[in-house]
């Protein structure tokens, strides 16, 4: 992983409404992912009774991702560390992941298997939360097989962020 540096502009869709593009910096090793989290300027509340937090996006195959980053009521933050939802799809489509339920016991799911985390390990969970901002993923290169495939278009898009019960 590398600090990217990434750009960012709006654009228009015709179905989606004003959204932001991303595109990779030209000219790094092929292998390496870039990332960028962007702040937003006032956290955003996440209703209690979310099951899942989500953000549209458009595709373009590169493997890349879109996380969520989140705040508790003690201004702890927190990051998901299990998301399937990788860019590998053309075209529109909704990427959800599981909000952290509040602990039962000693765990936060079942299995004990947290799918959140805070730098503290030692914190507990304190909903609600606030979304504070994004971490974006992106390559210009995918491993298809042995091959080594430059991303045709290098460019996605995303669009709303929802929530959903």
């Amino acid at each position: 992983y590398m600090r990217g540096d990434l750009s960012f502009d709006t654009v228009n869709d015709i179905k989606h409404g004003s959204v932001l593009r991303v595109a990779p910096s030209p000219g790094i090793h092929p292998l390496y992912v870039q990332y960028s989290v962007l702040k937003l300027k006032r956290p955003v509340d996440i209703p209690v009774d979310s099951a899942e937090i989500g953000v549209w996006i458009r595709g373009n195959s590169s493997s890349g991702r879109v996380l969520c980053e989140m705040m508790d009521d003690n201004g702890v933050i927190w990051r998901p560390v299990r998301q399937a939802g990788f860019i590998d799809f053309d075209g529109w489509r909704l990427i959800e992941t599981p909000l952290p339920r509040p602990p039962k016991g000693e765990r936060v799911q079942s299995l004990g298997h947290e799918s959140w985390a805070s730098e503290d390990r030692g914190r507990s969970l304190a909903p609600p939360f606030k979304l504070t901002g994004l971490i974006i993923e992106t390559r210009i290169h995918v491993i298809r097989g042995a091959e080594l495939d430059l991303v045709p278009d290098m460019s996605f898009e995303i669009g709303e962020i929802v929530t959903t019960k």
